[in-house]
């Protein structure tokens, strides 16, 4: 190989590496869209999502745990999910979708589980205990009749709502508690609108909760906002892998971990004062046809700027290599 080339090239594999370490992929977040405000009886899609609102091309197919529906009469039953790719062909699957019958009145509540995935800081030279992190994900439909917002559905990490998670109009301020096990906990909160990067703090609302568990966000923007609570803990266990992950784990490989981070995020809409609340960017919503890419922003400029920045290296070293021959 040519030293021009090894040059380019290596200017290539730095750029990929740093792509790696950020750890964009690992930032992503389990979400759920669907009508929170339909009128009954009616059967309608729910899109069970991992990636980030904000741009829509990240979102990727995960194995999931569960998802289910609790129902007014307080029965409960599992969605049957499939693979969708919205505007994106059908071999280009990048959510799961499921029907969901709303013939009840009262608040359903939709709820979804992401099978455990393992994650060690060392694959890519950074520092840090390994971590098994666990998922799950929730929203609440206001089908008229006795409402229910308030109650906890069991989930292992859960946020519950302290006011009314519908209707909320743009200056409002929404409140909740996370739960663990049933109990409140301590531990840090993020919120962000739907065109904004959760993970990105000069834009987000975060912090972290009282020692009750309780946190307050403020409606600045109508449209969808998701609302996420993280608690890690430091917990040692064994992981046995249920799947392949190419070049890190193989499917029965025992993985040790440290950390346990349990992740749990919910889905709510906002109107502007006055107006009708702004449905979800479903197959019939007003934003356009399902998983319509929105503005981007966040997440969506952090892999622009990578990119860009990628190809300028490859450029300047391709340049620099031809140069010195």
């Amino acid at each position: 190989m040519k030293k021009g080339t090894r040059l380019a090239a290596a200017i290539l594999l730095a750029g990929i590496m740093f792509i790696a370490a950020t750890g964009i992929a690992g930032a992503h977040n389990l979400y759920i869209e669907t009508n929170t405000n339909p009128e009954i009886p009616i059967e309608q899609e729910v899109q069970i999502h991992f990636g980030h609102p904000n741009a829509p091309e990240s979102c990727m197919i995960v194995p999931m745990e569960y998802a289910r529906v609790h129902k007014p009469d307080g029965t409960i039953a599992d969605l049957e999910l499939e693979e969708d790719s919205g505007y994106r062909t059908a071999s280009e699957a990048t959510y799961w979708t499921a029907e969901v019958t709303l013939e009840q009145e009262g608040d359903y509540v939709i709820v979804a589980s992401r099978g455990p995935i393992y994650f060690d800081p060392a694959w890519h030279s950074l520092a840090g205990p390994p971590e098994l992190t666990r998922d799950w994900a929730k929203v609440i439909i206001d089908a008229g009749g006795e409402e229910q917002w308030d109650k906890a559905v069991g989930l292992e990490f859960e946020i519950v709502p302290l006011v009314r998670p519908y209707d909320l109009e743009v200056g409002d301020t929404f409140e909740a508690k996370l739960l663990y096990n049933g109990e409140p906990v301590k531990a840090e909160y993020a919120a962000a609108h739907e065109s904004e990067s959760i993970h990105d703090p000069e834009v987000a609302q975060v912090g972290e909760t009282a020692e009750d568990g309780t946190f307050s966000i403020y409606i600045s923007k109508p449209g969808m906002w998701t609302i996420k609570g993280k608690y890690d803990m430091e917990e040692a266990g064994t992981w046995n892998a249920t799947f392949d992950l190419p070049n890190y784990f193989d499917q029965g490989d025992q993985l040790d971990y440290q950390v346990k981070r349990n992740q749990t995020l919910l889905t709510l809409w906002a109107s502007s004062l006055g107006a009708a609340p702004a449905g979800p960017q479903g197959p019939e919503g007003p934003q356009g046809p399902a998983g319509q890419p929105g503005p981007a922003g966040g997440a969506g400029f952090a892999y622009a700027a990578l990119v860009i920045a990628l190809v300028a290296l490859v450029l300047s070293g391709i340049s620099l290599a031809r140069k010195r021959g």
